[in-house]
């Protein structure tokens, strides 16, 4: 069952096997095992929006820092 769009297209064969393999391996596991990866996903997302957020701001402040030492 592989999908063919724009991404699949221009992601590297390997990539897009070991995904495959991801799916159908997901596929024969319990739908628990299934909610229990889909909730640690959310948190590995949650962890990076922070981490994106810190770095933003980080990036952010130093351009005022910079700015004001101009003037």
């Amino acid at each position: 069952m592989i999908f063919h769009d724009r991404i699949r297209e221009h992601t590297f064969k390997s990539i897009n096997q070991k995904t495959q393999a991801i799916i159908t391996d997901l596929e024969a596991i319990e739908p628990e095992a299934i909610e229990l990866r889909l909730k640690e996903l959310d948190k590995e997302w949650d962890i990076d929006r922070i981490l994106m957020l810190n770095f933003s701001v980080f990036v952010f402040l130093q351009l005022l820092a910079a700015r004001k030492n101009k003037k």
